[in-house]
């Protein structure tokens, strides 16, 4: 049962309804009811397991819709106002644990590279990776949560990232999000659809605030810079 879910899953994330042409509104509606029927059934056998596992599965980068998976859970699930915020606190454990399997990747992938290029273009990465661990370590926690989180934990490999600061950072960005998650499960009575629909438009703010901003003190960073420069010319 746990493997169908698994691969519907897959299908469902790799065919988004925005790329399907062919398949009418009734039988979109009719796959998701079908999968919520799962879900259902997943939680009455697994119960809080159920969370948890998905959480290990999301950190591993696996495609998964963890945070419709986890607002469904809230909805569905008997919990109390305390479980919510320890399987929240367990859920974000157990995503750390998950993602190591891409930490390990992107560390193996960040040694390999090392070794074929030049001794000019090491220069440059260490370089890279010293910016990473010094203004980058919060972007652990900042982005983990977001839908592009899964990618954080190649970078942080490829970085060298500390495992231990990379393990406290990526709980601190993944609990609130999944304490927001299972809340809003918890209490919302209305529409699931909406919430979800709620959540993704937040995400998307967030992170489009959050690359301006990025961008922006970047640039600032750059042009304060040259200013120096070009007065030393005159």
């Amino acid at each position: 049962m746990l493997g169908e879910y698994i691969i519907y899953i897959w299908s469902l994330w790799v065919e988004p309804p925005h790329f399907i042409i062919l398949e009418s509104n009734l039988e979109w509606i009719m796959r998701w009811v079908v999968l919520l029927d799962w879900m259902t059934r997943l939680f009455e056998e697994w119960g809080v397991w159920g969370i948890l596992f998905s959480q290990l599965l999301e950190g591993s980068s696996f495609p998964f819709v963890g945070s419709a998976f986890i607002v469904t859970a809230g909805i569905l699930m008997d919990l109390s106002w305390l479980d919510v915020v320890w399987v929240s606190l367990g859920g974000s454990l157990f995503y750390t644990v998950g993602s190591y399997i891409p930490y390990s990747i992107g560390l193996k992938l960040g040694e390999s590279a090392e070794r074929k290029i030049s001794s000019d273009k090491r220069a440059k990465l260490d370089k890279t990776k010293k910016a990473i661990r010094k203004y980058g370590n919060w972007c652990v926690a900042v982005l983990s949560p977001l839908p592009i989180g899964n990618v954080v934990p190649f970078f942080a490999g490829m970085s060298k990232m500390n495992i231990w600061k990379y393990s406290l950072l990526t709980v601190m960005g993944t609990f609130p999000a999944t304490l927001l998650f299972l809340g809003i499960g918890y209490f919302y009575s209305g529409e699931k659809g909406r919430a979800m629909d709620v959540i993704l438009l937040l995400q998307a703010i967030f992170f489009i605030a959050f690359t301006v901003t990025t961008l922006l003190i970047t640039v600032m960073k750059f042009v304060g810079k040259r200013k120096p420069n070009q007065q030393k010319n005159f």
